[in-house]
């Protein structure tokens, strides 16, 4: 495996700039949509949505590995749908899958959201899905 230069996005407008030069993607799902309000509208577009869904899309229609990363339970209040749409979508969340779409904190109390993140686990599983397709 060659490299890897990370690259990070606070927001979706940048990282939908970034997905084509990326070897593999690791995304929150919950981010915001841009950190720069729409001077025409007048929109505020920086509170947390679940444009992680939307980079995982990007990311199938390139062929680029992701994990998506959440803070939550998967029958969450705030993951359910994430869940039934990575149903949809054919995608893996970490129960036992040796290459899951999407890793979770197990560990919460599967009725209310945490703080905290996955992400070295997340890691962890995307450079194995990145090892497996080179």
């Amino acid at each position: 495996m060659r490299a890897t230069c990370p690259m990070m996005a606070q927001d979706y407008r940048t990282a939908s700039r970034l997905i084509r030069k990326a070897d593999g993607v690791l995304s929150d799902v919950h981010f915001p949509f841009s950190l720069i309000n729409d001077v025409e509208s007048g929109q505020d577009y920086s509170e947390p949505t679940a444009c992680g869904i939307t980079i995982a899309l990007e990311c199938q229609a390139e062929k680029i590995p992701f994990v998506l990363c959440t803070d939550g339970w998967h029958h969450g209040n705030k993951a359910q749908w994430v869940f039934e749409t990575c149903k949809i979508a054919g995608w893996d969340i970490e129960e036992g899958n040796l290459s899951p779409e999407m890793v979770e904190d197990k560990d919460s109390n599967p009725y209310a959201d945490t703080y905290l993140k996955p992400w070295i686990p997340a890691l962890h599983v995307l450079l194995a899905k990145m090892q497996k397709e080179n």
